[in-house]
């Protein structure tokens, strides 16, 4: 989903992909700005299996992911369930991410990474378990809310807010 607004992706399942199962970014038009993707709902899927993450949101914002699984995503760092993160190549944001009732397990590395130039990211009754890293790792983002998961046997901890992240609460989670 490239440079796409009020888009729903639902029901289906995403298995053995190259790369990621499902990547939300901006689209590059040369001459011009990056476009970014706004208004994208992510709901019953099951993305598991990819050589890469279960799903990468990048320059984007209002995205929606609920009632569904990342899991299993192993090959290429950073391995993760749910990567958000901005490319690297691309000097914009990611904000207003909500993520609610997913299971994120089994993951080569992070269950969940939120890095750095994003904003507005809420992680709400969610199970996150059995990952590689991190259950949830932040590196400098802005503002957000990890609240009312459970988190279990993943190989570092639970949840690490690292590196100049400002403005999370964590709050009624089980560990």
């Amino acid at each position: 989903v490239r440079g796409s607004s009020r888009v729903t992706i639902r029901d289906i399942h995403l298995s053995k992909c190259w790369g990621d199962g499902i990547s939300i970014g901006g689209a590059m038009v040369t001459g011009k700005p990056t476009i970014p993707s706004q208004g994208v709902v992510i709901a019953n899927v099951v993305s598991t299996g990819n050589r890469r993450q279960g799903l990468s949101i990048g320059r984007s914002s209002e995205i929606k992911v609920y009632d569904s699984e990342f899991s299993n995503n192993t090959g290429i760092a950073p391995g993760c369930g749910i990567d958000i993160e901005p490319d690297a190549d691309d000097a914009g944001t990611t904000t207003t991410v909500h993520i609610e009732n997913c299971l994120v397990r089994k993951n080569q590395g992070n269950g969940i990474q939120v890095y750095k130039r994003v904003s507005g990211v809420t992680i709400k009754s969610c199970t996150v378990e059995y990952n590689g890293g991190y259950g949830v790792l932040t590196i400098s983002p802005v503002s957000g809310y990890i609240a009312q998961n459970k988190f279990q046997h993943n190989y570092l901890m639970g949840v690490m807010l690292r590196s100049t992240t400002k403005s999370f609460q964590v709050s009624g989670n089980t560990f």
